[in-house]
């Protein structure tokens, strides 16, 4: 899918063995092309939304639709996101292989490959170096090793590999200090454009730009609106 119009309607879900439903009749519209982002304390179901919304946690009852198809329908035959998430993982695989993983039919594309590698701010690290050279030296004494804010950007080459659809971002560089945060949210701010997003973050500079922000607080949404909206209301925002 290129262009994706999210809903949720009457959305609920608890975890396997508790009784607390984490998101609690949940409703929301993510208009296409929209640039969401989604805040609140701790445990108010923020990474929960997100993961029923790619289709990794079923719920309990209630719909949620891209494009008016029910996401148990369409992800079963179309690939229609991709995300980045706080828990970003390198493997013992190449770099090719590694960036790969965010549209594993393009393996052999040298020049999709290279584009995510410019577009997340990777080449000035892997310059010279082969797509197939080992990210770790576990396997190869001359494999590649990375810094955690390279690897987040290795994490954000897969999500430039499939460039359409919706693009989720659960607290991206929320292990990163915060210069190496500010260059990797202008990075991430490429990834959004013209696609439907969906930003996680607890840190206000990173949503001032997104056209609404909703806070969820036990799994409803208690206020939205912009960031100006909200400061305005002098709610829980």
């Amino acid at each position: 899918l290129d262009k994706c119009e999210i809903e949720l309607s009457n959305v609920v879900y608890s975890y396997p063995g508790t009784k607390n439903n984490v998101l609690d009749g949940l409703n929301l519209r993510i208009r296409q092309g929209e640039k969401l982002a989604i805040v609140g304390e701790n445990g108010s179901g923020k990474t929960t939304l997100a993961k029923t919304i790619l289709g990794l946690c079923e719920p309990q009852s209630g719909k949620i639709t891209i494009n008016g198809i029910d996401i148990a329908e369409l992800k079963d035959t179309e690939k229609y996101a991709s995300a980045c998430f706080q828990d970003y993982y390198t493997y013992s695989l190449s770099l090719r292989e590694n960036i790969a993983f965010g549209d594993i039919g393009s393996i052999d594309n040298d020049n999709k490959i290279n584009n995510a590698i410019d577009m997340s701010g990777l080449r000035r690290v892997v310059n010279e170096i082969d797509l197939d050279a080992f990210i770790t030296k576990m396997f190869d004494s001359e494999g590649l090793e990375f810094s955690k804010g390279e690897t987040q950007r290795l994490s954000i080459s897969k999500a430039f590999m499939f460039d359409k659809g919706v693009l989720v971002l659960d607290e991206p560089s929320a292990a990163l200090d915060i210069i190496t945060e500010n260059e990797i949210f202008e990075t991430i701010l490429r990834l959004m454009k013209s696609r439907t997003s969906i930003v996680i973050t607890h840190r206000l500079s990173n949503v001032v730009n997104c056209d609404r922000i909703v806070y969820l607080e036990s799994g409803k949404i208690v206020e939205e609106g912009t960031h100006k909206d909200l400061l305005a209301l002098h709610g829980k925002y």
